[in-house]
């Protein structure tokens, strides 16, 4: 904890707000203290969320001091905040991880790129709940709707987040929307695996949502697309110098999935599935398509095409990133049975059969697109 306030203090003493901005605060202040004045304290002893939104919406703050402003407020909260980011919809606390943990990150994002990249999170995080729900069969028509709401809208503004950036920086817009779209593409395999052998009203429910993100990862393609053609046809040095660490970040994330599969492949996850050695074998073949692109890349580096080259490298990290984004599904989604019908059979063979036993779930099976 001393060392947490020792960081604070080294940051409050680095960074330092403008008079523009002192005064913009001060007025902002004064202003809400007039129009919600305190008369009795027993009304306004917890803090007024709403109204401390509005403000730190309004104010032109500075990230780190509003970071730190906000790490104090999350203090007085005693850790709920934290907790929230577990919860899913129907839990008590969901509405915080929505209404104030998201809140703050979105506030807190004061750029467009950062802008994209809260969007690109969050987006995720619904299709992720979705996923969570449908698997436990807790998903109901009214929750479906709200993840669908607040993921399209979140995706969307991706989309235009990255047309934006795109402008001015093709390159780092081809970065964000590469990489949300490798995680749709991922959330796609996973919802469809998962709406199979449900009972109908998941299956249904999930079908609906499939239907908007395919039309949203379409677009993103596209989006993608538009990207990367702008990126294409920079062959200036300053792209040169970024299609240099573009390739490096490529053969560095080749290199963690690898260890990474390694690893997963030789002891088992937390939720007691194991990897099968076929997906190990697909994975370690996204891999060899991922340093068949970097090899590509070089060529194009080579002729003087940095730009191509930057989106070369771009695509082989995209395609280890897949490949470790599909094992991660797999551990805690897919069904591997193998070992455990083994000992199911071994009990019967014993006459240790337990006829109380639940019926297991449906099997749940992500496929490796081609």
């Amino acid at each position: 904890m001393e060392k947490l306030f020792e960081t604070i203090s080294r940051v409050m003493r680095s960074v330092r707000l403008t008079q523009d901005e002192k005064l913009a605060i001060k007025q902002r202040l004064i202003m809400e203290m007039r129009n919600n004045p305190v008369r009795k304290l027993s009304e306004h002893s917890l803090i007024n969320w709403s109204h401390l939104l509005n403000v730190l919406t309004e104010t032109k703050i500075k990230p780190m001091p509003a970071f730190l402003l906000i790490l104090l407020l999350l203090g007085a909260t005693g850790g709920t905040s934290a907790l929230a980011e577990q919860a899913l919809p129907g839990d008590i606390l969901y509405p915080v991880k929505t209404g104030f943990n998201e809140r703050i990150i979105d506030l807190l994002a004061v750029s467009a790129n950062s802008q994209a990249e809260v969007d690109s999170k969050i987006a995720q995080r619904r299709l992720k709940e979705a996923e969570q729900l449908a698997e436990k069969l807790e998903l109901n028509e009214h929750t479906q709707s709200r993840l669908i709401e607040s993921f399209q809208k979140h995706a969307n503004r991706v989309q235009d987040g990255t047309k934006e950036i795109t402008a001015q920086n093709a390159s780092r817009a081809l970065e964000i929307i590469s990489d949300f779209e490798a995680s749709l593409q991922t959330h796609k395999q996973i919802l469809t695996a998962i709406s199979q052998g449900r009972d109908a009203t998941t299956t249904e429910l999930l079908n609906r949502f499939l239907s908007v993100l395919r039309s949203e990862h379409e677009d993103t393609k596209g989006q993608k697309e538009h990207s990367q053609n702008e990126v294409d046809k920079d062959k200036s040095p300053e792209m040169k110098t970024a299609a240099e660490g573009k390739l490096k970040s490529a053969e560095n994330k080749i290199e963690e999935v690898t260890r990474y599969i390694e690893n997963a492949s030789s002891s088992q996850s937390t939720s007691g599935r194991v990897i099968k050695q076929e997906d190990v074998a697909e994975a370690q073949k996204r891999l060899q398509d991922a340093r068949d692109l970097i090899a590509k890349g070089k060529l194009s580096f080579a002729a003087g095409n940095y730009g191509e080259a930057f989106s070369i490298f771009q695509e082989a990290k995209k395609t280890a990133q897949e490949a470790k984004l599909l094992i991660d599904a797999k551990m805690e989604f897919d069904d591997d049975r193998d070992v455990k019908e083994d000992e199911d059979n071994d009990d019967r063979d014993n006459g240790r059969e337990d006829e109380d036993e639940p019926e297991s779930s449906p099997r749940i099976h992500i496929e490796w697109d081609d």
